[in-house]
This record gives structure tokens, C-alpha cells and sequence, in this order.
């Protein structure tokens, strides 16, 4: 697998270095690179198979590309595959403040509800809130389409509803197509952990 590469230019953009970012460990997952004030994180997470454990961590790179040392974010483990988290999403709010992290199990199971854990950490990789949501929707209903995360630390997420199990993109009524789904964006507090729904 080859590693990330990080380049700066000039202003005329004239290369000025260009270094991989080689990690040591084996298996690792790259998933994004932010900007985070003053330098950069690298967002990678690991599967631990035999144990169930997946461990999300990042590591800062300084502008002149001095990799630190690495932060382990957090270490989910799970039971069977309804909650084994396949999907890692990165996400960096737009004052490059906070940092999210949400992991998801997605099966496409008419009778699993979805479920997503969401960790936010600041910019100097201290955690702030870390929380479990189960949102009232099977797996199979729910469409993952979008993350935020706000400079207050608040995380919100669009996704697309199906009205039922099929995931048909429309329905005939009264001889006319009307869309078989609905745009919801939820807001996911860390005081609580029911989710907070918009219709679009």
C-alpha cells in the first residue's frame, strides 16, 4: 500500500519539498488529511480482527512535514457484524478547530436499526464529547450521505430515507412519480443522545 505523500509549494508554486508519510505499523487505513491551525492531521484507524477492535487514531505533521507523535483516538470493539463498524468517516469543522470521527455498521438489514458512534476531539487531539446514537431507521432504509461538524463542536448528518425496505427511488400515486424518500439532516448533541431531525 503506498503511503500518503504531503508537497508544499511557493506562492509561485514551485515545489519546495515533497516527503511520504510513512507509518510504521502494518494494516493501517488512511482515511484523511486536515489542516488544524498551525499543522496537519493524519486520520488513520486499524482492524484488529482476532479481538473485534477497531482503533481510530491521528497523527500531527508540522508544516515542514515533521511527522509527531501518533494519538490513539479511540478503541471501539464490537459483538457480531449488526454492530462491527466498516465505515469510518473524517471530517474537520470549517474554523479547523474540532476534529469528528463517526464509525457505522451498514449491512443493508431490514431489521437492524441504524446505529453510529461519534467522537470529537479539538485540534490538539483532546477528546470534547464522545457519544452512541440509534437513529429510528433500518439499515437498509438509510442512506449515509454527509457529515459536519460545527466550530461549536456540533456534528450533523444528511441522509437519505427511504420509505420502506426496497430503496425505490419513487412511487406512483394518483397516476403520478413522486420521490419514494425523504432528505433529513440530524443533529447530534453531545447532552443528548436522541438525534434531532430536519426535514428537507
Amino acid at each position: 500500500k503506498k503511503p500518503p505523500l504531503l508537497q508544499k509549494y511557493d506562492h509561485k508554486f514551485k515545489l519546495l519539498f515533497s516527503r511520504e508519510l510513512v507509518v510504521k505499523e502494518e494494516d493501517i487505513s488512511f482515511g484523511n488529511c486536515f489542516y488544524a491551525l498551525d499543522k496537519f492531521l493524519l486520520c488513520t484507524h486499524q482492524y484488529e480482527a482476532r479481538d473485534k477492535t477497531l482503533r481510530l487514531q491521528a497523527t500531527p505533521i508540522t508544516m515542514d512535514g515533521r511527522i509527531g507523535k501518533t494519538t490513539r483516538l479511540a478503541q471501539i470493539q464490537w459483538k457480531n457484524k449488526d454492530d462491527e463498524p466498516q465505515e469510518v468517516d473524517w471530517k474537520m469543522s470549517e474554523d479547523t478547530t474540532k476534529l469528528m470521527v463517526a464509525t457505522y455498521a451498514d449491512d443493508d438489514d431490514n431489521d437492524v436499526k441504524t446505529q453510529v458512534s461519534v467522537i470529537v476531539h479539538d485540534h490538539k487531539l483532546q477528546k470534547l464529547w464522545e457519544k452512541v446514537f440509534t437513529l429510528p431507521y433500518s439499515q437498509k432504509q438509510f442512506s449515509f450521505k454527509n457529515w459536519t461538524v460545527a466550530n461549536d463542536g456540533r456534528v450533523y448528518l444528511l441522509a437519505k430515507i427511504y420509505d420502506e425496505n426496497n430503496n425505490k427511488e419513487s412511487k406512483k400515486e394518483d397516476g403520478k412519480r413522486s420521490p419514494a424518500y425523504k432528505m433529513v439532516v440530524f443533529r447530534l448533541d453531545p447532552e443528548s443522545t436522541v438525534p434531532y431531525q430536519i426535514q428537507l
